[in-house]
């Protein structure tokens, strides 16, 4: 059951931190162009 939790955590935390990374280097570029 931990295992199977865990799999499910990171299913509905990987969007958010691919979220999290596009912005970050959308302001990233922003700021240097």
């Amino acid at each position: 059951m931990p295992p199977v939790c865990i799999d499910a955590k990171k299913i509905y935390l990987f969007p958010f931190f691919l979220a999290v990374f596009f912005a970050a280097a959308f302001f990233f570029f922003a700021a240097i162009a």
